[in-house]
């Protein structure tokens, strides 16, 4: 039984990040990066 609880913890860890904070951080620094860029887009193109 301990067995089968400590297989399942190992395949609830996300990879490369040892958290799921890691790929929450990367996910919205992304996007910050992504909203940067559509508005210096936006303000060479207007």
């Amino acid at each position: 039984m301990n067995n089968d609880i400590s297989n399942n913890d190992q395949e609830n860890k996300p990879p490369v990040f040892k958290s799921w904070k890691g790929w929450y951080a990367l996910l919205i620094i992304v996007l910050a990066v992504l909203v940067f860029l559509f508005y210096l887009l936006t303000n060479t193109y207007s």
